[in-house]
């Protein structure tokens, strides 16, 4: 794997196991069982981080096209950092695309299963890219437009530290 993805991808790897090991301590009515009518379950959440990894893997492994050029930073509503900071001091957002939403139809071991799979998928591509692909605009994020891979990766560890959050705050609110 490029060098300049080891320190994102060590936080991913770890946040992510902080997050599962935080759901597999609850009792299987604990992780579906919501706050409140619209507030999301610890499965939930795990359910959209892996819709949000997915849909990043599919993204960066998407080869360009020659005719609609990719320029970073181009194509978003918000500066990169306004999504960082967002994301880093836990603000409360809404997802910004309707197909990361949770749709609650796989249960807790088949969820850790297919986000392992998804890992493996997404490490794959990267051991397999050379210097040129990693630098260049491969994710288009909904605000923030472009990013290349380091950024886009950085973006999913700063997204997976948010949602580790949440998971705490649906505990304190189930309490």
């Amino acid at each position: 794997m490029d060098p300049r993805l080891a320190k994102q991808w060590e936080r991913m790897v770890s946040r992510k196991e902080r997050m599962v090991a935080h759901v597999a301590a609850a009792s299987a009515e604990r992780r579906e069982r919501r706050p409140t009518p619209t507030s999301w379950a610890l499965v939930d959440v795990l359910e959209h981080c892996i819709l949000v990894e997915e849909g990043v893997t599919t993204a960066l492994a998407t080869e360009p096209v020659p005719d609609k050029p990719r320029q970073l930073g181009k194509g978003g509503k918000a500066p990169w950092w306004v999504i960082r900071f967002v994301l880093i001091a836990n603000v409360r957002i809404k997802a910004p695309v309707e197909r990361i939403l949770p749709k609650r139809e796989s249960s807790f071991p088949d969820l850790t299963t297919r986000w392992d799979r998804q890992r493996s998928t997404l490490q794959g591509w990267l051991e397999a890219q050379p210097a040129a692909v990693i630098s260049a605009p491969r994710f288009r994020h909904p605000l923030a437009g472009w990013l290349d891979v380091p950024r886009a990766l950085t973006f999913v560890s700063d997204h997976l530290q948010h949602h580790l959050a949440q998971l705490l705050r649906i505990d304190r609110q189930l309490r």
